[in-house]
């Protein structure tokens, strides 16, 4: 008789630990799809605020005789680096020039209806700045005050955000739409711009990321904050562990 208890509280307990390690599976595969929905919520946002920021340039400049980059220059920087996370950036770049090219047919600008001219040099942008972000932040990392290295670090990185999309873009026009009627026109703007752009994104690029980090819960240097195992999480994934 009472090897046949032993025997009945064996089988309970494996059946226990069998639904427990079905119930972990399948909540990690919600969290794998939470996961999935929230960086294509994040890519879709980054798309739309790219946009919307070209869009605002574009229509700013179609009024005046400056040509403005403002809004277009800090999203990108912020885009591009608020997550310590390479594809996010070359994800900036690529989205930043297809709003270029969509708002180039809304405004008439001709030189970039060529995704040659407007797509491609930016998508280099973001995978540039994010680099000499990271160098940055490897070079400084004796400076013990993290706040400070990523202001330094962020600083550097939309300085080249800026640059780099100047110099490509201009490379790509001059090789690719010297046969534009405007191509003089935006040439010039491009160099009168260079300096406003670059000081611009030095200086607004660390507060504004360290800014999105801190409203989306990140940690100061762009990587997700661990989040605490309850003692229930703790005793389940150590009993799947051991089994």
């Amino acid at each position: 008789m009472a090897y046949s208890d032993n025997s009945s509280a064996t089988i309970i307990i494996n059946v226990i630990n069998f639904a427990d390690t079905r119930v972990l599976g399948f909540d990690k595969e919600i969290k794998m799809k939470t996961n999935v929905t929230k960086i294509v919520s994040l890519l879709a946002m980054m798309l739309a605020l790219l946009f919307v920021a070209m869009t605002i340039d574009r229509a700013i400049s179609a009024w005046s005789p400056i040509s403005f980059a403002i809004a277009s220059t800090a999203t990108v920087s912020m885009c591009a680096l608020f997550k310590r996370n390479l594809p996010f950036s070359i994800a900036t770049g690529f989205f930043f020039g297809v709003a270029s090219c969509i708002t180039a047919f809304m405004f008439g600008r001709t030189a970039f209806y060529n995704p040659l001219v407007s797509i491609l040099p930016r998508t280099f942008v973001g995978i540039i700045g994010y680099g000499v972000y990271r160098f940055l932040d490897f070079v400084l990392k004796r400076i013990k005050n993290e706040y400070l290295r990523e202001y330094i670090a962020l600083s550097f990185g939309g300085a080249f955000v800026a640059l780099s999309n100047t110099v490509l873009t201009l490379t790509c026009l001059w090789l690719f739409a010297q046969g534009d009627p405007l191509f003089m026109a935006f040439t010039a703007v491009f160099l009168t711009n260079i300096l406003p752009e670059l000081l611009i994104a030095t200086i607004i690029t660390p507060p504004l990321v360290l800014g999105v980090r801190r409203g989306m819960r990140l940690n100061v240097n762009g990587t997700e904050r661990k989040k605490k195992q309850t003692e229930v999480e703790k005793e389940v994934e150590k009993d799947v562990t051991c089994d």
